[in-house]
């Protein structure tokens, strides 16, 4: 009986441990909080929204950097005012312009009537933080795109939002949020709550390009950095002369010849003038920027080695001189 009693503690012990540890204490789906119709209330500023600044632990740590792999989209840092390309809906449950935001790896809505806070879901609630990203799209020069999806299912190139999380920018008919592949579901943040559904639509980005054009490209001269790199040897040649007659070569010698080239690397800044063309015939614009790397050979120099004698050369005949007689 003891035995058993100390195996019971055991197990609950080991149980309470593991759900302690958990970084993510959203793991189970509230039935109660699912496939709501959210009601609708005020957007001005009420004392209840002060209540929700309080977020989830570990508050202070900032989220790892997105990685949007060739997409020019970027979450920029809430800076007070909305950035030129910020990427919006328009949410017809509630008619208004909602903003995608997120705070760490929890995508939501920003809406410049309810304050400066990212309002997001997480752990069954709705949160509120003044420290957060907007998701840009400079020029608009991204062809975004909402697909369709449920129960976890995720159209090609869905925006997420961190590189090492399954977090996806997602919307349903009610408001953007968040879509997580391991609860295989959409998570919107509504009046203190956390709701869920199983249906929604994913943030894509179009990747059917038909061309693209880079034009009035200007480089920065007084910008570029020159960088010399050591002399390399692009060709030896050898001279073996095996003849007892001394030409270019000495007798039984063998010389050496080497081709060495000095390599110049100049690193330009430039700017310039992308333009793509999609499948459907649409052209966006925009300014880019970069590097450009050019590696040239500047000098290039004969080195004559000292002659060594062959180890395995041929005796020649001792040349006489011959005296009056």
């Amino acid at each position: 009986m003891k035995l058993l009693l100390l195996l019971l503690l055991t197990l609950s012990s080991a149980s309470l441990c593991s759900s302690t540890d958990n970084t993510e204490p959203d793991q189970v789906l509230n039935p109660s909080l699912g496939h709501r119709v959210p009601e609708i209330t005020s957007v001005e500023w009420t004392e209840r929204d002060e209540a929700l600044l309080t977020g989830p632990k570990n508050r202070n740590k900032r989220s790892l950097s997105p990685s949007l792999n060739e997409f020019t989209l970027e979450w920029q840092t809430w800076t007070g005012s909305l950035p030129n390309g910020a990427v919006s809906i328009y949410n017809g449950y509630v008619k208004r312009y909602d903003f995608v935001c997120k705070y760490k790896c929890e995508a939501g809505f920003y809406n410049p009537y309810m304050g400066n806070y990212c309002h997001y879901p997480y752990a069954d609630k709705e949160h509120l933080d003044s420290q957060f990203d907007i998701l840009v799209n400079k020029d608009n020069f991204e062809f975004t795109e909402w697909k369709e999806g449920s129960y976890g299912s995720l159209p090609p190139y869905s925006v997420k939002t961190c590189s090492d999380r399954d977090k996806y920018v997602a919307k349903n008919q009610y408001g953007l949020g968040k879509m997580q592949v391991m609860h295989e579901a959409f998570f919107l943040p509504w009046v203190d709550k956390e709701y869920w559904y199983k249906t929604y639509q994913v943030l894509t980005v179009n990747r059917d390009i038909f061309s693209e054009q880079i034009t009035d490209v200007k480089y920065k001269i007084d910008g570029a950095e020159n960088i010399k790199y050591p002399p390399e040897i692009v060709k030896t040649s050898s001279l073996i002369n095996y003849e007892c007659r001394e030409y270019a070569v000495p007798p039984n010698h063998s010389c050496t010849v080497k081709m060495v080239a000095y390599k110049y690397k100049a690193n330009v800044p430039f700017t310039a003038r992308l333009s793509r063309t999609y499948s459907n015939k649409e052209t966006t614009w925009t300014s880019i920027s970069g590097i450009y790397n050019s590696v040239q050979v500047g000098d290039v120099r004969v080195v004559v080695e000292r002659c060594e004698p062959l180890p395995d050369g041929n005796a020649c005949a001792t040349k006489l001189t011959h005296s009056g007689i």
